[in-house]
């Protein structure tokens, strides 16, 4: 079993992956980090599995720094219903400017029903 499980410690994402590689391209930028340097890191970004992986990286850097936050996809599913409403509201739209210029009827109707099909399954 892989130590980071033993240890309850839950995996991370692309989100947090690119949210240091963005922190460590300030440090590049503020000169705390050579570009040998920056590269070695991102990498390690790129491979890293848990939390841990990336704070290991900022062992010697001050802020920014990555927050123990909630992985930056969860805030997406606090508002399911804006999604919703703008996909609703998309169709519709797509729907008026196919029936502007004079798309079957038909044909509207199915753009507008896999529209609406693919924006509820998200």
């Amino acid at each position: 079993m892989d130590e980071g499980r033993r240890r309850g410690e839950l995996r991370i994402g692309d989100p947090e992956r690119e949210q240091v590689m963005r922190m460590l391209g300030e440090h590049l930028s503020a000169r705390r980090l050579d570009v040998h340097e920056y590269d070695e890191r991102c990498r390690a970004a790129a491979d890293a599995r848990y939390r841990r992986d990336l704070d290991r990286l900022f062992t010697d850097l001050p802020e920014p720094r990555p927050q123990r936050a909630a992985p930056a996809r969860a805030a997406q599913h606090e508002t399911p219903g804006r999604f919703r409403t703008l996909v609703l509201v998309g169709a519709a739209l797509l729907g008026g400017v196919l029936l502007m210029v004079r798309v079957p009827l038909v044909l509207v109707l199915i753009v507008v029903a896999g529209v609406i099909w693919w924006g509820l399954r998200r």
